[in-house]
């Protein structure tokens, strides 16, 4: 008797042997063995591409490890900011997804899971810091700082600051440079 581990599918029936002058029935299985499959690893580089108060787009890079077999989908889960309990809000075939059901001026941490034939894989990180849902062009985004840069000014609009300062997410600011010009 064998013993096959890590079989994937197998077919067993019973066949028939003629070897004269005796017919033997025999009960066999046949493994069709490759290797195993294993569940994806986790999304790369989440992202919020855009937060606006009626939705939230986020990105991602497809995990760097696909379980041997290819990724069929990923789903997206989102928390509130002070909680720990996650909520699936939706699902993914591509790197990117749209979260049309946030609430204006609350704050959540997003997560996303890869998925493949096998089953999901575990989830990446949280987007950090906590993405606000509200609108970029309100009056409370007005100027948030204004600092002094090689001789000129800098006004940036947005509030993703550290607690020193320093800007966290560049890529949601608008920025002005003004030069200051003696003059008589």
């Amino acid at each position: 008797m064998s013993i096959i581990f890590g079989a994937q599918a197998y077919v067993t029936g019973d066949f028939s042997v003629r070897s004269l002058p005796f017919i033997y029935q025999l009960h066999v299985a046949l493994c069709m063995c490759r290797a195993l499959a294993e569940v994806p690893g986790v999304p790369e580089k989440l992202a919020v591409a855009e937060a606006l108060k009626s939705s939230v787009k986020l990105t991602w890079a497809a995990p760097s490890n696909d379980g041997g077999t290819p990724v069929t989908g990923y789903q997206i889960e989102r928390c509130l900011a002070d909680s720990t309990r996650w909520i699936r809000v939706g699902k993914s075939t591509e790197t990117s997804y749209t979260d049309k059901e946030v609430v204006e001026d609350t704050q959540y941490l997003y997560r996303v899971i890869a998925e493949n034939k096998v089953g999901p894989g575990p989830p990446c990180e949280p987007t950090s810091p906590p993405v606000t849902a509200k609108d970029p062009w309100s009056e409370s985004n007005s100027c948030s700082a204004l600092s002094f840069l090689n001789k000129h000014y800098q006004l940036l609009f947005n509030d993703h600051f550290t607690k020193d300062g320093i800007v966290t997410d560049c890529k949601h600011f608008t920025k002005f440079i003004l030069k200051m010009i003696k003059t008589k």
